[in-house]
């Protein structure tokens, strides 16, 4: 209705010169009325083609001073706008827009409750990565790490990651390497930085669970390829138990951590692709080497050789006849003195 009205007006320029002066004029709560307002004329001339107009409109919320509205009430019009432009395909107008208006955001983020700010962040993302926006993916991490920073609540940011890891689901089955990346790198970077070990395990688990239905439907090396990120992520949680700066303790979760999960996956995605674990570990020693950098190269022998042990010592009767066909991979031995002390420390509670 509002649309039909806005079509029969005579003059656009008169429009939203009421609008903006209304903007202008407007105090407390008339002021998030009357930039819902200019949201909305941004939003129509965008439809209607009227990108100039749309143009007059956002610039208002540029312009707008921060004390005049709410934070909640700002990012709701500002990301009524930019996801209209991404409806209408404009991607030239969005970046140049959320370039614009990033430190804005950053500071409404800040400002807003929490709640609010994930449940914003998570919507930009998604629009950024379903239509493929490369050149906002820094934007939206840098938004993302700053909002994730700030928060406490274990449960808002559980809600964020596990709404991260779906969405990572998502753009993986699609096979857009670049954006699935970098959502991978996003969560595993707040993950380290968070040093929350539920919250890690909990992220884990979620993830693992999309690799073994991702190995089912299009096979394990694909899958390994689309959650490579969450390869080196293993790899970083190993260095971090070889770090004698780290709290012992700390080292020791963070070395369980690594070899519990990823023996979990190669059981379940062994079982989804009905083949035996000893070719998946075999499988995944394989691309491991193919795929990490030529610095980590002896890193990713040590974490095969400790996996091979653990999935040893704690699964005794499916590894007992697989075993022999794997020791090859245990010569010549890569693991130093300061992994296999966290090693010994570790798997008699497996």
């Amino acid at each position: 209705m509002e649309e039909e009205i806005i079509e029969k007006a005579v003059d656009w320029k008169q429009l939203l010169q009421e609008a903006f002066s209304a903007l202008h004029q407007a105090k407390e709560q008339e002021a998030e009325e009357a930039l819902q307002q200019v949201s909305l004329l941004g939003c129509i001339a965008l439809k209607t083609s009227k990108f100039e107009e749309a143009q007059a409109c956002f610039a208002q919320l540029l312009a707008v001073a921060e004390e005049k509205v709410s934070s909640t009430a700002y990012l709701h019009c500002v990301k009524n706008m930019l996801i209209m432009s991404a409806r209408m395909r404009k991607e030239e107008l969005f970046t140049q827009w959320l370039a614009a208006v990033e430190e804005k955001m950053c500071v409404a983020l800040l400002n807003t409750e929490q709640a609010k700010a994930v449940d914003f962040i998570i919507a930009l993302t998604f629009v950024v990565c379903d239509r493929r926006y490369s050149n906002c993916l820094p934007i939206i991490q840098n938004l993302a790490e700053k909002l994730i920073a700030t928060i406490g609540d274990k449960a808002l940011l559980q809600k964020l990651f596990n709404e991260w890891t779906s969405l990572i689901a998502q753009i993986a089955r699609r096979r857009w390497d670049e954006v699935n990346g970098f959502l991978l790198s996003v969560l595993l970077k707040a993950l380290l930085a968070k040093e929350d070990m539920q919250l890690l395990k909990h992220t884990l688990l979620l993830l693992n669970m999309h690799l073994q239905m991702y190995s089912r439907w299009d096979g394990f090396e694909n899958a390994f390829l689309a959650y490579k990120e969450l390869q080196y992520f293993y790899l970083q949680l190993l260095q971090k138990s070889g770090d004698v700066q780290i709290d012992e303790a700390v080292r020791k979760q963070y070395l369980v951590t690594a070899l519990r999960y990823v023996r979990e996956w190669i059981a379940n995605v062994a079982r989804v692709t009905m083949q035996d674990e000893l070719d998946i570990i075999r499988q995944w020693q394989e691309l491991l080497k193919a795929n990490v950098p030529a610095d980590l190269q002896e890193l990713a022998d040590v974490l095969v050789q400790l996996e091979i042990l653990y999935w040893n010592q704690t699964k005794p009767k499916t590894s007992r006849k697989q075993l022999e066909y794997l020791m090859d991979l245990l010569e010549p031995n890569k693991i130093t003195e300061v992994y296999y002390q966290v090693y010994e420390q570790i798997v008699w509670k497996a």
